[in-house]
């Protein structure tokens, strides 16, 4: 059985951020099971933390509820991902709700992401100013407002996991104290042209 080991101060709606000891190497499939078999009190969502060929990492995702699947994607989560190996997994929650974030262990297509931080990163991080919760990022041209809703929501997402990808062309100003930023190199802006606003006038 996996254990959850609190990292994060619990907060004053009485949630906090969780590493997932696991107990051996589990598959999506046999993770998800194991969830809905052990943890039949709880209620919330799998967040499968996958690179795209957009600027972040898309999640796909399924809900469960009282050791029972909820919602349509679990279908197509356990046809896609069912036999993936997990790397490694967080969770943010409290009370009876739990979010699991999932990272999986052989990625669909080569990344560059360092397993550790670059010695960039490490300066980076030096360097920045930090505060408590604040992340201010800068993107290398205008966005259309629909992008950023998305880019922003996917940010709250990944920041419960206390790491943040960015794509390359991406700068970040202001990064919380108990943040972890990454870049992906291969994941470039550039890629993602129809993101951008047009010309002004």
């Amino acid at each position: 059985m996996f254990r959850l080991i609190q990292t994060s101060d619990t907060r004053g709606d009485c949630t906090a951020s969780y590493d997932v000891q696991l107990d051996k190497v589990y598959t999506v499939k046999e993770f998800l099971e194991a969830v809905l078999t052990n943890k039949a009190d709880e209620w919330g969502a799998f967040y499968l933390m996958v690179r795209s060929k957009r600027l972040f990492w898309q999640n796909p995702s399924c809900e469960y509820k009282h050791g029972q699947r909820t919602g349509t994607t679990w279908a197509n989560i356990l046809m896609r991902y069912g036999d993936r190996k997990i790397a490694q997994v967080k969770s943010d929650g409290g009370w009876t709700r739990m979010d699991y974030y999932i990272w999986l262990d052989a990625p669909e297509e080569k990344q560059k992401v360092s397993p550790k931080p670059t010695e960039k990163e490490e300066k980076m991080k030096n360097e920045l100013p930090t505060t408590d919760c604040l992340l201010v990022v800068q993107a290398p041209y205008a966005l259309k407002t629909d992008r950023i809703k998305e880019i922003h929501e996917r940010l709250v997402e990944q920041k419960k996991t206390g790491v943040i990808f960015l794509a390359g062309g991406f700068k970040v100003l202001v990064v919380p104290k108990d943040i972890e930023v990454r870049f992906d190199a291969e994941n470039e802006e550039n890629e993602n042209s129809e993101d951008k606003e047009g010309p002004e006038t």
